[in-house]
């Protein structure tokens, strides 16, 4: 136990008073005439002994109150554990204000954020009016700025609003101290609903050098209905087609949600509405099916109504039906003619067919997909110029020379981490299985329902002659196609979202018939349309990925702008040219969710649709005793938490950063040795 005024303790030589007061009793005697004087005597001893049992105590109580009197003027206090830390004159606090959309849900007092808003001014007034501020939230850029006074720290807080961004709770000490201009002692408040997507307090990293204090914002309602994800099977559409739109809602509450009226918009105008059920706790597999007659950008959104959390209630999203596939085939002169019959047939494919030896590598990023049909060589410069339109998205096929050497072979598909070639099978084969599960082959064969692969004896080609590959341990890396020797035929690799696709036997006509074969089409058509490029069909708000915009490759622009499709809200969103391709960065821009069209010098490019991230919607929190069990499972040290809930925060405040006061305590004490003293002078005669 400490003091805050240990001056006063010197009041503590009163308690001689009441010592002085019963060794020199002032008190008057009276005559008293008895007749018998053995009566006397013995009335005399008892009254003696009873006399001097209750002078003692009342010279006690007297003395204790005295003694508790001076404690508690001199404002005891059980000091801190963390009291041991150095402090300026200046505090220097940091309050971080969860403002993320979790917080919109309901607390006693309104929104969790507005309960946060007057906690962190009542945190700020619980300090002297020359302490530093700084106003913390999930901005990354909030970290960076000054301590400001209390006025201007309050005119901040008042500014501050729910943002779309999102910080991690455990790293927020770590970013205070990354901050190397502020080395002395601070003060940390973290104000949030503690959501369990939000923070992990295994990570969580305490500093001796700051105090934190952790208070819990209560939701009284904690349920939440949305739509978590969108996404079309199809990687590439088409005029004509039928396009599922399938999506999946999620039911974070105690209730089973009976015909819940989902709505689907395109273009600004409700194109369908479908109920769905979903029980307590569980998700919900639903789709849209719609035809898109003409080719062009479309913008889309699938609406709930659910309260008192709205701002997942829409899902935007967006895509383009496309017209023909971009396509680059390079071939030599012993190449498949029946490739370049196929290509040149269907109006689907807008091919370009150029010689190995009239290789212009500025045309490539104009292509979504590039063949490589039985080159004889492969330069270094054409496998670099490759691999870079690889990372940019594009996807390739290779289709070997039957005349290559393996080394010839193995420094090609090594560039791309292919599995490489150890020697040649002459053995004729024909081809066993194909992988009917992926969405290469998944549409070619009707095999009926219930039906999970081929009839055994159905025609298929066969080769002969195939490179006989090393098992890859890449789990990027899947077999299509295997021929009867369990070797494979067809490889795929997904490398940054683009495909490469090798075959490890060439479709010459003196090697396979596969060119000749029914399966020859359906084959190629799923790999250059799975192959085609595609734009993200959402995007997240605050997402740190770089998206590449299509149809933005013949010529270089700065007049770009990112128009909101139902108002006026538009801004040059950060970009860059990488080999001609415009790259764009939507880290900071747009801060709302909605459809955006992409215009570069007053022409649409391009769609984009942004959502605010789902993971604020799983409103899961963990509560003031599952902190109490982290703190000390982890063993964190200079962290403590106040219950928001009924709670006088500049008391709380005081007695975290002091210790807790015991002054109260020691006036009850003077109260009760003075009853007791009152009690035993009135009954004890």
């Amino acid at each position: 136990m400490q003091f805050y005024n240990p001056n006063i303790l010197y009041g503590l030589i009163a308690v001689v008073i009441p010592l002085i007061i019963h060794l020199f009793n002032f008190k008057r005697f009276k005559k008293v005439y008895f007749s018998n004087l053995a009566f006397l005597k013995d009335v005399q001893q008892q009254s003696k002994r009873h006399s001097q049992w209750r002078h003692l105590v009342i010279m006690a109580l007297r003395m204790l109150a005295i003694i508790a009197l001076v404690l508690a003027f001199a404002g005891p206090y059980i000091p801190n554990k963390d009291a041991n830390l150095q402090k300026s004159d200046v505090s220097f606090v940091n309050i971080f204000l969860d403002n993320s959309f979790s917080m919109e849900a309901r607390g006693t007092e309104g929104s969790l954020f507005e309960q946060g808003r007057v906690m962190a001014l009542e945190l700020a007034q619980s300090y002297k009016p020359t302490d530093k501020f700084k106003l913390l939230n999930n901005n990354p850029f909030s970290f960076s700025r000054p301590f400001v006074s209390r006025k201007v720290f309050i005119d901040e807080l008042d500014k501050i609003s729910i943002e779309k961004f999102k910080t991690n709770i455990q790293t927020i000490p770590e970013k205070i101290k990354a901050d190397k201009s502020e080395s002395k002692y601070q003060e940390l408040f973290i104000i949030s609903d503690f959501q369990k997507k939000q923070v992990n307090f295994a990570e969580f990293k305490s500093d001796s050098l700051i105090n934190t204090v952790l208070l819990p914002m209560i939701a009284i309602q904690q349920q939440n209905i949305f739509v978590d994800s969108l996404w079309i099977e199809s990687p590439v559409l088409q005029a004509g087609q039928n396009v599922e739109i399938e999506f999946e809602i999620s039911n974070q509450s105690d209730n089973e949600v009976v015909d819940l009226p989902v709505s689907l918009f395109v273009g600004g105008k409700k194109k369908s509405v479908i109920s769905v059920n979903i029980g307590a706790f569980t998700t919900e597999k639903s789709s849209f099916i719609i035809r898109m007659d003409s080719v062009g950008f479309y913008d889309g959104r699938i609406n709930i109504q659910d309260y008192p959390v709205v701002y997942d209630d829409d899902f935007y999203f967006s895509f383009e039906v496309q017209q023909a596939f971009d396509i680059l085939c390079i071939s030599s002169q012993f190449a498949n003619n029946d490739l370049h019959a196929f290509l040149k047939s269907d109006s689907t494919f807008k091919t370009n067919f150029i010689d190995q030896k009239a290789i212009d590598y500025a045309d490539f990023p104009n292509y979504s997909t590039i063949i490589l049909n039985s080159l004889t060589e492969y330069s270094s410069g054409l496998l670099s110029e490759l691999k870079q339109s690889v990372d940019n998205g594009m996807s390739i096929i290779i289709m070997p020379y039957s005349g290559n050497s393996i080394d010839e072979i193995n420094s090609a598909y090594k560039y791309f981490g292919l599995p490489l070639v150890n020697s040649m099978d002459s053995v004729k084969s024909k081809i066993q299985y194909l992988d009917l599960q992926s969405v290469e082959f998944g549409d070619v064969f009707d095999l009926g329902k219930g039906k999970n692969k081929l009839k055994e004896n159905i025609d298929l080609p066969y080769f002969n002659s195939t490179y006989l590959a090393n098992k890859s341990r890449n789990g990027n890396v899947s077999s299509l196609i295997i021929n009867e020797a369990k070797q494979p035929i067809l490889l795929r690799k997904t490398d940054n979202g683009a495909n490469i696709y090798a075959f490890y036997s060439s479709i010459e006509y003196v090697n396979s018939n596969i060119s000749a074969h029914a399966v020859f089409v359906p084959i190629m058509y799923n790999l250059i349309r799975n192959s085609a490029k595609s734009s993200s069909l959402f995007i997240f708000l605050g997402s740190d990925k770089e998206f590449a915009a299509n149809n933005s490759t013949n010529y270089i622009s700065n007049n770009i702008l990112l128009k909101h499709y139902n108002d006026s809200t538009e801004f040059i969103p950060q970009y860059r040219y990488s080999q001609s391709k415009l790259m764009l960065s939507f880290a900071q821009n747009p801060s709302t969710a909605g459809n955006y069209q992409l215009e570069i010098d007053g022409k649409q490019e391009d769609v984009f649709s942004f959502n605010f991230n789902r993971d604020e919607s799983y409103l899961n929190y963990y509560n003031i005793n599952d902190i109490k069990g982290f703190i000390k499972d982890y063993k964190l040290e200079n962290i403590t938490i106040i219950n928001s809930v009924n709670s006088n925060i500049s008391e709380e405040i005081s007695n975290v950063n002091s210790g807790k006061p015991l002054w109260k305590l020691f006036v009850i004490l003077v109260l009760m040795f003075l009853i007791f003293e009152v009690i035993l002078l009135r009954f004890s005669k």
